[in-house]
């Protein structure tokens, strides 16, 4: 079984076990359905594992500017092959960098949810990071194992797009 599917089955089985979590329509409401996904992943060794697939989608042609102008980004390229066909896909993501994710966390969430989810008032940009690592890692997964996503966010706008 590789890491992703088993990732996608383990996380699919603790958001289905968590009515707290699973209370949140991702679609109506994303920033319920992070609080959750935050609350429930961050600090355990799924959230770890989960964190390293948390890479921000991008155009072809934007990872080709960065590899042009050499500005140090790193760029995952990752590659689908469909079971009945030889055509394969290609999607290109990078780490937007946890200055800009510790940045989102504040802006998004508040005071109080910070310091009770972090331990602190003003956690490091490197937990924040985490945080949203572990949300782009787990839809990410989900994405590239369409049978594990939970029935209730199978039929979301953009699913396995």
């Amino acid at each position: 079984m590789s890491m992703r599917i088993f990732l996608a089955q383990t996380t699919k089985t603790m958001y289905e076990g968590d009515p707290d979590w699973l209370s949140y329509d991702a679609n109506a409401n994303m920033k319920g359905f992070m609080r959750g996904a935050i609350s429930v992943l961050l600090n355990t060794e799924i959230g770890k594992a989960m964190s390293q697939y948390g890479f921000v989608r991008m155009y072809p042609s934007a990872a080709a500017k960065m590899l042009e102008t050499n500005r140090g980004h790193l760029i995952v390229t990752t590659r689908f092959q469909g079971k009945h066909t030889t055509s394969a896909f290609y999607r290109f993501s990078c780490d937007m960098g946890n200055k800009l994710y510790a940045a989102y966390i504040h802006a998004l969430f508040p005071p109080g949810f910070i310091k009770d989810t972090f331990g602190s008032e003003d956690p490091k940009e490197e937990k924040l990071g985490d945080a949203v690592e572990v949300v782009l890692g787990l839809f990410e997964v989900w994405d590239s194992v369409p049978d594990c996503i939970p029935t209730n966010l199978n039929s979301q706008i953009g699913a396995t797009r």
